[in-house]
């Protein structure tokens, strides 16, 4: 649930171990060996950040996403809200994909490249495009996020589902092959390669 904090304690350095552990979307990780005060200064971030969520994350849990758009717009206007400002725009607009509100989705997302050009906007617009069948501008910005940001996974991921709407099958298992290269311990990848 979005409301309990993942805070994944690892002994692992190596990048494949990280980029495993990272793949689980924990809310933080801390690599040991870590002294107490380093614990306890992520615990209390993390605390204080879901306390302020958490109006949201109750909306999100009962999958009342209009209602959930409606306080995260609220929760955008406080004074609070500038630690979180782009998480909190990043909900905005899944949560108006999750609603069918495409326009206001791809607005938000084009809102947000154009702010930081963030990659995981280009692939919130990416998944956006695919809902209008607009897969070869889709693939565009998934190929515009692996450039800027070549470990990101979920963009590799996102560009295989498109290749193979497209009927792109060989190219769809390259691109799963590459992302697993990158984090070859995801059973998820392996499953779609055999």
């Amino acid at each position: 649930s979005e409301g309990v904090i993942f805070l994944m304690v690892t002994g692992e350095n190596q990048y494949p171990q990280v980029a495993a552990a990272v793949e689980l979307a924990p809310d933080d990780y801390i690599i040991k060996p870590f002294c107490a005060n380093v614990l306890n200064n992520r615990l209390s971030q993390l605390i204080i950040k879901k306390a302020f969520f958490r109006p949201y994350y109750e909306c999100a849990i009962h999958q009342e996403y209009e209602k959930a758009v409606l306080i995260l717009r609220e929760l955008l206007e406080t004074p609070e809200c500038k630690h979180y400002r782009y998480e909190c725009r990043r909900l905005i607009a899944e949560n108006l994909l999750r609603v069918g509100e495409l326009e206001q989705a791809i607005a938000q997302y084009q809102q947000l490249i154009e702010d930081g050009g963030f990659p995981w906007a280009k692939l919130g617009l990416a998944r956006c495009l695919m809902q209008q069948e607009q897969l070869e501008a889709a693939l565009s910005l998934c190929g515009e996020a692996i450039k800027e940001a070549p470990l990101y996974t979920n963009a590799y991921d996102l560009k295989a589902e498109i290749h193979s709407n497209l009927g792109q099958h060989e190219q769809a298992r390259d691109v799963v092959h590459t992302a697993l290269e990158i984090a070859p311990l995801n059973f998820d990848r392996k499953r779609q390669v055999i």
